[in-house]
């Protein structure tokens, strides 16, 4: 017995995006001080990065889907879920994201567990949405919401979730370091040495922007033939359909050789490649990937929208379009090709900026901080 309090920590997805990349640091950032345990609900890449870094985890599959159509699938899981919970030992169950809180919400409360939702999307305001009438029943069930932006605390607040349950703790990473001889090596590869890279990485998601930004690319190529599209990724898991839809926008596009689909790979290889990284995403709650390539002394093109403007200052460590358009996104990305002197001192201003202010260590710490509160709080009562 290592005397440590113990923490469940659920987590839904297997594959390994940018949630997993925030729960996997947390996860080693607070074994330290608590024995840490991770309630998997599918095999996957999430799985084996589990056992490369020695974290305990069990497996509980969830009902296949999730959303729609599960009743009789989810009692199954939830019999198994509460055994598992009740047996565990653990003081807390630290959900992270939505789908991970809504499948272990029931047993974790009749297992008699307190509860931690970390919330990483933001709520769409459409009037009774299935995400704004969930988020507000869930929310019941936890002590605490840590919300990865203010713009997703904002959203939740729409939602009806009381203001006092919820706490802004920004993602953190350890720096990147950049690679000029790795930079070289994919623009050779894909034969973009000479021209100006605007480039993306990341799962091909219907809400991040991919449409959008052939369509600025399609504008942005008519006036100026140097500019370059390099995207690496693939279509997300269970919508795979979606990257054949993308490649195929793109060809009927007057684009040639400036947009490059270079399929799937470790984002950290191809962002030194980009002179500008871009994030289409009409409202990123908060990208971890804009961290990434602020790290890497590459600015972020991104639309003033989620939580962008908590890392970005525009024309300081990076740009930020005002209008949500295939035509702004276009002119600023003109615009900013410029002037190469600005981007480097952009790009030197994103990686202090991600150095001094988006630490694994902080939010390790005020997550702890928030976690023993919680625990504290129940040994009171």
């Amino acid at each position: 017995m290592s005397g440590k309090k113990k923490i469940i920590f659920a987590e839904y997805f297997s594959f390994i995006g940018g949630g997993q990349i925030v729960l996997l640091n947390l996860l080693k950032g607070l074994r330290k001080t608590y024995d840490v345990e991770v309630l998997l609900m599918k095999e996957g890449p999430f799985e084996t990065l589990l056992k490369t870094n020695k974290i305990k985890y069990t497996i509980i599959k969830a009902p296949k889907k999730p959303r729609y159509r599960y009743v009789f699938a989810y009692f199954r899981f939830a019999k198994a879920a509460y055994a598992y919970l009740r047996n565990s030992g653990a003081s807390l169950l630290y959900a992270n994201g939505f789908l991970s809180l809504k499948l272990t919400a029931m047993p974790a409360y009749f297992a008699g567990m307190k509860m931690i939702w970390h919330k990483h999307i933001i709520v769409d305001k459409k009037p009774l949405s299935y995400f704004g009438l969930n988020s507000a029943f869930l929310s019941m069930f936890v002590k605490k919401i840590i919300c990865v932006s203010g713009a997703v605390m904002r959203s939740m607040k729409n939602a009806g979730v009381k203001g006092g349950k919820m706490a802004v703790i920004h993602n953190g990473m350890d720096p990147l370091k950049y690679s000029k001889t790795q930079r070289d090596k994919i623009r050779a590869k894909y034969g973009v040495k000479n021209g100006f890279v605007a480039g993306t990485v990341g799962f091909f998601r219907r809400n991040k922007g991919i449409e959008l930004l052939i369509d600025a690319a399609e504008i942005a190529v008519k006036k100026c033939k140097n500019i370059k599209f390099l995207i690496a990724g693939k279509g997300a898991q269970g919508d795979e359909e979606y990257e054949k839809y993308l490649r195929e926008k793109a060809a009927g596009k007057a684009l040639k050789n400036n947009f490059i689909f270079a399929g799937y790979g470790d984002r950290k290889l191809f962002i030194p490649a980009f002179d500008v990284f871009v994030l289409p995403s009409p409202a990123e709650p908060f990208g971890m990937v804009t961290l990434e390539a602020s790290s890497m002394m590459v600015p972020v093109v991104a639309f003033n929208t989620g939580g962008t403007p908590e890392i970005i200052k525009d024309g300081v460590n990076g740009y930020l379009v005002k209008e949500v358009s295939a035509e702004a996104l276009a002119a600023k990305l003109l615009d900013v090709m410029k002037y190469k002197k600005q981007l480097i001192k952009a790009g030197r201003a994103a990686a202090k900026n991600v150095k001094e202010n988006f630490t694994v260590k902080a939010q390790v710490d005020k997550t702890a901080s928030l976690i023993e509160g919680i625990i504290n709080e129940q040994n009171r009562g």
